[in-house]
């Protein structure tokens, strides 16, 4: 009948298959699918498996779409949320564990070869430095501003000029606190490498925050209204210079705090923990900042030309802090959702803080050159 004539088939079929053998490389494989007729009956179905495991053949299990969706994560808003939760949680239920801080320390320099007493001379040279900074840099422009008194008496100076030379007295001041800061951490730190590490990472810190500082004073310049380069008066100077002098000491302060965590080594869901906890600190003076300095760059932006603002002019002078404000957020926002994903929680806050500082620069840069180009033409 129907049933034997397709076994006699399928055995000459069988047969060409292992002849054809010859032909394939040694180490290849030959597939065969069957499909049998309704009316096959079970012995013939069995005598037909027995046949081809004599013949060698090996049953092959195909993977259905299904498992093979099942096998595969979904990756949905819903899944992505969750799992930066997850992180969220788990890093502040990790902070305490940063209370160890100094004991670790401690024990990390002992095993680098040095002592307890070395470890904490290495922070109070640090913090000695640190304070000497602005005392330097106060000295420096006591020093020009008694010379260029001297010089005014016999020969008027360009405002201009007496910009350049206070800037170029900053940066003296700048690479001496930088040259004196980095020789005593590392006369302090010689032959242990956690404290040599160390020094480098928090002389980086100093130098970009009294840059930060001298670009600053600079640009708001508090003490001095004739080489102000925006145009505030006294009271709105003062109040930007002390809300941005703190933003900008907390800036490079954040990513060396970070690796300080990451090098004592720490766990992740801890060093997460303490950028979380920073960020959201960060983040919470910032919009603060822009909310108390709102109307002293308003005011400055309306004033920008000297002639009668636009509407374009007004409209942003009435809201740009909410355009920052909610940068900010965004920005904090996207960065925790990198940090709860594993992402180097260093970088990450470097490019979160580098992100929204570079906005505020050329903001800020835009208005004052615009500024010193109408002094100067």
């Amino acid at each position: 009948p129907a049933a034997q004539s397709f076994v006699l088939a399928l055995a000459l079929l069988l047969r060409a298959t292992t002849l054809g053998e010859a032909a394939e490389p040694a180490d290849a494989t030959i597939v065969l699918q069957l499909q049998l007729p309704p009316s096959t009956s079970p012995e013939t179905v069995r005598g037909l498996i027995a046949d081809l495991a004599a013949k060698g053949a090996h049953p092959v299990t195909q993977p259905t779409a299904t498992s093979e969706a099942a096998a595969q994560p979904v990756f949905n808003a819903a899944n992505f949320a969750a799992q930066a939760w997850k992180g969220s949680k788990q890093a502040v239920q990790a902070l305490p564990f940063l209370r160890r801080m100094p004991q670790i320390w401690i024990e990390q320099v002992e095993a680098d070869g040095g002592t307890p007493e070395v470890a904490l001379w290495f922070w109070i040279v640090a913090f000695a430095g640190l304070a000497a900074a602005p005392l330097i840099g106060v000295a420096f422009r006591a020093l020009v501003d008694r010379q260029q008194t001297r010089v005014s008496e016999v020969r008027p100076t360009p405002r201009f000029w007496v910009a350049v030379i206070r800037f170029l007295a900053e940066l003296a001041s700048l690479a001496l606190f930088g040259v004196f800061l980095w020789a005593a951490l590392l006369w302090i730190s010689r032959g242990v490498p956690i404290l040599g590490e160390s020094a480098d990472q928090l002389v980086w810190f100093a130098l970009k925050w009294r840059l930060l500082i001298t670009v600053l004073t600079i640009v708001v310049s508090p003490q001095r209204a004739d080489l102000r380069l925006l145009a505030f008066d006294d009271t709105d100077a003062r109040i930007c210079f002390w809300w941005l002098a703190v933003y900008f000491a907390v800036i490079p302060l954040s990513p060396f705090l970070i690796w300080l965590v990451e090098r004592l080594g720490f766990g992740h869901d801890t060093v997460l923990g303490a950028a979380l906890a920073l960020g959201l600190s960060v983040t919470t003076y910032k919009v603060a900042m822009y909310w108390s300095i709102r109307r002293p760059i308003a005011r400055a932006i309306l004033a920008a030309t000297g002639d009668e603002p636009g509407p374009v002019r007004r409209a942003i002078a009435a809201s740009w802090h909410w355009f920052f404000i909610t940068l900010t957020l965004v920005v904090f926002l996207m960065a925790s959702v990198e940090f709860s994903l594993g992402k180097g929680a260093a970088a990450v806050f470097s490019s979160a803080s580098a992100t929204t500082g570079i906005i505020v620069a050329l903001a800020v840069l835009g208005q004052a050159s615009h500024n010193l180009i109408a002094r100067l033409f």
